[in-house]
């Protein structure tokens, strides 16, 4: 089964509230019985893991994905509340990204600056002998060529890290995402409920829990979601960033 017709809608989005792992799809028999399960749950694979057994039991799948489907509904369907926390989410998207932009420049200021002292070393060397001064100048271009090398490395780190909240386009797109099923909520596809998981950057964070929600027949469950701004309450509870 592709990617893009794969009906685990919350696949790579979960982790355990217990050891921290990566929840993975699986199914029992039959692609109808799907759930979401921590490896280390099972005996023998956390042995092998070299972990301890989680006591997380396996998640229905798809009655995981109902309860978010329903948050993610009252949400959608008051447009005030949507636009005020879209306005949020854009609005530190735009602080954070001015944040970073700032000490790109700082970044690419200081390097410019080093590299014109390496460059002036460079000359010098050229008309210095061997002996004492000769060693003191390559030891000052060994020094600046690896702060330089450091601040190359912070500025690619800066450039891989993603900005938090919701760029213009995105909240375009999550606007007129709700008001298309404003109208017929239940009547989305697969692919445009994991479209918007991923536009909100849904993520969970799952406990087994006795006075959680019920989820399959066996098992309760809390979980921990956050996304790309604070959306409206449920029994499972949506946490801001900063709570988790």
């Amino acid at each position: 089964m592709s990617k893009d017709h794969d009906p685990n809608l919350l696949r790579g989005m979960l982790t355990c509230g217990h050891c921290r792992g990566t929840l993975q799809a699986r199914y029992n028999g039959s692609p109808s019985y799907r759930y979401y399960m921590c490896s280390r749950h099972f005996p023998a694979r956390a042995r092998r893991m070299g972990k301890p057994i989680c006591e997380l039991p396996d998640v229905h799948a798809r009655d995981l994905e109902q309860e978010l489907w329903r948050i993610l509904g009252e949400t959608l369907l008051d447009p005030d509340y949507l636009m005020t926390g879209l306005q949020a989410a854009q609005d530190e998207h735009n602080k954070s990204d001015q944040i970073r932009r700032d000490r790109l420049a700082a970044i690419d200021s200081e390097i410019a600056k080093h590299r014109r002292r390496l460059d002036a070393l460079a000359a010098r060397i050229v008309d210095v002998k061997a002996g004492e001064v000769f060693d003191a100048l390559m030891r000052q271009l060994r020094d600046i060529e690896r702060l330089i090398d450091r601040m190359q490395d912070e500025r690619q780190d800066l450039l891989s890290v993603p900005t938090y909240g919701l760029t213009a386009p995105e909240v375009d797109e999550i606007i007129s995402f709700a008001a298309k099923i404003r109208d017929g909520l239940d009547l989305a596809t697969d692919e445009d409920r994991r479209q918007l998981f991923e536009l909100l950057n849904i993520r969970g964070k799952v406990y087994a829990d006795p006075a959680g929600i019920a989820l399959g027949r066996k098992h309760r469950y809390r979980i921990e979601w956050r996304a790309a701004f604070q959306l409206l309450n449920s029994s499972t509870g949506f946490l801001k960033r900063e709570e988790l």
